[in-house]
């Protein structure tokens, strides 16, 4: 990489960094909130010093506040096929948006009860696509097409700098625990950026049931929707397991998100029927 900071940025805010970064992936986030400006100033005032690489506004405007070759806060508790602890390994960009809307009979409204224009919103209900349950029927904020170009253009130069093997949203690495980037970003646009890097990433497990298949749910519970069946010695790619809170804090869940092939054939199955195939390569 010829530098850790992208050209015809603003810098003029910087986050807390925690160490040296060499990235094999991309994050991708929303702020939960109004403007970059705004995110940047409050993750500044926390005191565990969370922090992103990248800031995108709605307008495409591009905020550049870590170097990166820098570890900042961002994915916090994660996995991605085998890896863990993503912070350690990737690049966060997050984009300004406000994720999940609330419905009041007239009219969309944010999180924090300010009503959003008509056009902001996805037309609802809108489920999540990894099934967290307590948005199953909300919408979600848009995300403009200025804003997701100007992502797709920072996430190419990284690429192309860096060795990044995948882009990923929270809600992929944090399953159950985060929601953002949530179902209003397309990941398919982004992934043509990587290519084949991300069939190289290998998590190989085999179905072991005493039952002769192993049920693919819609998402990690077993109330989820069935999608099909797995016959047993099935071989199958765990992409990220999933988080529970557990006697006051997060730990690994037993719902997996599992792959057939790449990220074409994807659902959760419980993890008491995964037997360990294949070394993380």
């Amino acid at each position: 990489m010829t530098s850790a900071w992208l050209e015809d940025v603003d810098r003029t805010k910087q986050v807390k960094t925690h160490g040296s970064l060499k990235a094999s992936y991309i994050v991708l986030h929303n702020t939960m909130g109004g403007r970059v400006t705004s995110s940047i100033d409050h993750l500044n005032n926390h005191t565990n010093g969370f922090g992103y690489h990248i800031l995108i506004e709605r307008n495409g405007s591009v905020f550049q506040t870590a170097a990166l070759d820098r570890i900042t806060r961002h994915a916090g508790l994660s996995n991605w096929r085998g890896w863990d602890s993503l912070n350690s390994f990737s690049v966060g960009i997050s984009l300004a948006n406000y994720g999940p809307l609330r419905y009041r009979k007239t009219h969309y409204e944010n999180e924090y009860g300010r009503r959003m224009p008509d056009d902001s919103a996805l037309p609802g209900p809108v489920p999540h696509y990894n099934g967290a349950r307590n948005y199953e029927i909300a919408s979600w904020e848009r995300y403009p097409a200025a804003q997701v170009d100007a992502c797709l253009r920072i996430c190419r130069e990284i690429v192309d700098r860096m060795s990044i093997r995948d882009i990923v949203r929270h809600d992929d690495v944090s399953i159950g625990r985060k929601f953002d980037t949530g179902p209003a970003l397309s990941l398919s646009p982004f992934s043509k950026l990587v290519g084949d890097r991300s069939a190289e990433l290998v998590n190989t497990w085999k179905v072991v049931t005493p039952n002769d298949t192993l049920t693919v749910r819609a998402h990690h519970s077993r109330h989820g929707k069935p999608l099909g069946t797995l016959p047993d010695k099935t071989e199958v790619y765990v992409l990220s397991k999933s988080y529970q809170w557990i006697s006051n804090r997060w730990r690994i869940g037993k719902w997996w998100l599992i792959s057939l092939d790449g990220l074409e054939r994807t659902g959760f199955v419980h993890s008491d029927f995964l037997e360990f195939a294949e070394p993380y390569a």
